[in-house]
């Protein structure tokens, strides 16, 4: 499982292609030991920027801008 990752794009209005009511904000990021692309679903009010490492490991308490 991945520990840590970094964030290839952000897209605070959710994916185009779903309707406006659906949408939720996403983040797509690279896992820093096994390069899985993953789908992250961002706390509220949490602002990410291109090539930002995050954490994303299975301590809930350690993750400060996504929620899984």
């Amino acid at each position: 499982m991945e520990e840590f990752a970094y964030v290839l794009d952000y897209l605070p209005q959710g994916l185009p292609d779903m309707k406006k009511f659906h949408r939720e904000p996403v983040v797509y990021a690279i896992g820093e030991s096994e390069f899985k692309i993953l789908e992250i679903a961002p706390l509220e009010d949490a602002d990410f920027t291109i090539g930002e490492r995050i954490y994303v490991g299975k301590e809930k308490e350690k993750r400060d801008k996504v929620r899984a």
